[in-house]
């Protein structure tokens, strides 16, 4: 008789699901009462062992090399870092068919829309300083009984030289 995680991961390819390598970071052990996920770290703080997990394909689309994706490790929520791309299934690794996860979100792809937003943000601030400056400004000008024109705050011509 077949296996039947591994009969279900077979329907779950032929609809499409991916598999991509992942490294957890250092900082997953400071949120983990058991530790850290792999010791063995390279320099960057990223695990230098790759974790197996399943993608939905239009997920997988989005995805490259260095991407930021959140994945379930041990019952909790963990951004990892995608350190291979199509990873091939061993069928006969009944454990890992077994334990096979999804990946939950590509966080790469809602930092670029979060990365808007800041920008628009920091664009409404620079808009909301000028207006409230021109106000002011405007508002000393009528206090003071004068006109615009008569406020000259650089000279842009050069002096000629004679």
């Amino acid at each position: 008789m077949t296996d039947l995680n591994a009969t279900i991961l077979a329907l779950q390819i032929d609809q499409g699901a991916k598999f991509i390598g992942v490294q957890f970071h250092r900082e997953c052990g400071e949120f983990d009462r058991e530790g850290p996920i792999d010791r063995q770290l390279s320099q960057d703080g990223w695990s230098e062992k790759t974790y197996t997990y399943k993608v939905e394909p239009s997920v997988f689309e989005r995805l490259k090399i260095g991407s930021l994706v959140v994945v379930r490790a041990r019952g909790h929520l963990q951004v990892t870092r995608v350190a291979e791309l199509d990873v091939d299934i061993d069928f006969g690794n009944t454990s890992l068919v077994r334990l096979l996860r999804w990946v939950v979100a590509d966080v790469s792809a809602n930092m670029l829309r979060v990365t808007a937003l800041e920008t628009a943000e920091v664009k409404a601030k620079k808009q909301i300083t000028n207006a409230r400056l021109h106000k002011e400004s405007m508002e000393l000008l009528q206090a003071a009984n004068l006109e615009e024109s008569t406020i000259h705050l650089l000279d842009l011509e050069p002096a000629e030289e004679a």
